[in-house]
């Protein structure tokens, strides 16, 4: 398996399924494997419920399209590349969740018809940011000491 230094220029799909399939010590493609398989879930389930309230979520065509292709994202990071490229998702994912907290927060005409977002929807897609960045970005700095 390839880090994220030494990244593949060719597919590995075949270790790229078996690396889906069993556990692994990293906690970037552990995290991109199951945030992946939820969020695609999340948007399978939501695709029915466009337009109405389902859970906390009032979904919209975009909110359910954009889960379904980061989940997609995140499960190709592991299974086409062997897990090198997951923790650079994870590092593109995270700060784009709070990118649309905070357009969620400012209140903006356009962002808001969009993705029509609620204050528990801001939450959530900040706390998952903020989650995802944290284990894309801080995975470095782990033993930053030594």
């Amino acid at each position: 398996m390839g880090s994220t230094v030494e990244r593949h220029t060719h597919l590995h799909i075949d270790e790229g399924v078996n690396d889906f399939l069993t556990d692994h010590h990293s906690i970037n493609i552990e995290y991109a494997k199951y945030m992946g398989l939820s969020l695609i879930a999340l948007g399978l389930v939501g695709i029915p419920f466009v337009g109405e309230s389902w859970l906390f979520f009032t979904l919209t065509q975009l909110q359910c399209t954009g889960h379904l292709l980061s989940g997609m994202l995140l499960v190709a990071s592991v299974i086409v590349f062997d897990g090198s490229y997951a923790r650079l998702i994870n590092q593109i994912i995270g700060p784009f969740c709070m990118v649309i907290a905070a357009y969620g927060l400012s209140a903006m005409t356009p962002v808001t018809s969009l993705f029509n977002l609620n204050n528990a929807e801001i939450i959530f897609y900040m706390l998952l940011g903020l989650m995802t960045a944290i284990i894309g970005w801080g995975s470095d700095f782990k033993h930053w000491w030594v």
